[in-house]
C-alpha cells in the first residue's frame, strides 16, 4: 500500500472509531460498566472475540468474568488466540447453543475466488435460511458456497448448569438469525440478566417483532440500533435505568430484509 493509501486507511479508521464512540450500544455499555464494574458476562456466538463485538472493550479493561460461545472451529481459533492467557477470567466454549444437547448442523457460508479457491468465512448458523438468504445478499453467485459440519450443542440451560453459572449481568446474543430461538431460552426469572443484546439483523419481519414483544413481556425496554437490539430490565430504580431513558439510536436499525441482493447491485 502507498504512503497515501496508508494516510486514507487510517483517516477512515479514525472516523468509524469516531462513529462508534456516538452509538448508542458503546455508550450503553459504559454505562452499564460504571454500574456493573465486576460483571459476569455470557457471549453467545463470539466469533473471534473483537470483530463487531460490542463489549471488547470493558472485557480487555480486566474488570468483568465472561463465558464466550462459538461453534465455528476457525473463528473458534482467532477467540482463543485473541484470549490466550484470559483464564479463568475469561472461558471459552467451543460448541453451539442450540435446543437440544448432543450435535447439532452448522451451516456456513464462504466466499470462494474463481476456481474454487477459498478466500474467506462469510459466517455461520444454526439457520439455514438465515445462511441462504445472507448469500443472496452479500456474496455473488459464482463466489458463494455453504458448507455444514457438525458441531457439539447444548442448551442454555445446560451451559449455565455445566460452567455453574450464579447469575448474568450482560447476555450478548449474536447466532446470526438464530437470535430468537436463543432468547427464548433465556430464564428470565432465577438468572435474569439486568442487559440483554440480540442481533435482528436476520430476523424475519415476523420474528423480529415476536422476540421484542417477548422481551418486553418480561419487563424490559428495547432500543434497536444497527444490527442490534438492546434490552434494560427498566425495573429496577437506579442509574442505569435513569440514563437508558435519556438514551437514543445515533442511527437507524438495519435489517437483511431491506436490502437488494447481490445480483440486483451489479
Amino acid at each position: 500500500m502507498s504512503a497515501l493509501g496508508k494516510l486514507r486507511a487510517r483517516a477512515r479508521r479514525r472516523l468509524e472509531a469516531r462513529r462508534e464512540r456516538r452509538l448508542a450500544a458503546t455508550r450503553l455499555v459504559r454505562a452499564f460498566a460504571r454500574s456493573y464494574p465486576e460483571a459476569f458476562v455470557i457471549e453467545i456466538g463470539a466469533n473471534d472475540g473483537v470483530e463487531h463485538d460490542p463489549i471488547r472493550d470493558q472485557l480487555a479493561a480486566g474488570g468483568w468474568r465472561a463465558l464466550m460461545v462459538e461453534p465455528a472451529a476457525s473463528a473458534f481459533a482467532r477467540l482463543r488466540r485473541n484470549y490466550a492467557g484470559a483464564a479463568p477470567r475469561v472461558a471459552l466454549v467451543n460448541a453451539a447453543v442450540a435446543d437440544h444437547d448432543g450435535e447439532v448442523e452448522l451451516h456456513e457460508l464462504e466466499w470462494v475466488e474463481d476456481g474454487g479457491g477459498r478466500r474467506l468465512d462469510v459466517f455461520g448458523s444454526l439457520s439455514e435460511h438465515a445462511v441462504r438468504t445472507s448469500a443472496e445478499i452479500f456474496v455473488p453467485t459464482e463466489h458463494r458456497r455453504i458448507v455444514r459440519t457438525t458441531v457439539p450443542c447444548l442448551t442454555l440451560r445446560s451451559l449455565c448448569r455445566r460452567h455453574r453459572v450464579e447469575r448474568i449481568d450482560l447476555l450478548v446474543i449474536d447466532v446470526e438469525g438464530y437470535d430468537f430461538e436463543v432468547v427464548k431460552q433465556v430464564d428470565f426469572t432465577e438468572l435474569r440478566p439486568r442487559l440483554l443484546a440480540y442481533e435482528h439483523l436476520l430476523l424475519s419481519p415476523a420474528d423480529r417483532e415476536a422476540c421484542e414483544a417477548l422481551v418486553r413481556d418480561h419487563g424490559y425496554e428495547t432500543l434497536a440500533e444497527r444490527r442490534d437490539t438492546w434490552c434494560l430490565d427498566t425495573t429496577i430504580a437506579d442509574p442505569l435505568t435513569d440514563f437508558w431513558r435519556r438514551l437514543r439510536p445515533a442511527v437507524g436499525a438495519d435489517s437483511i430484509y431491506s436490502e437488494p441482493t447481490a445480483e440486483e447491485r451489479r
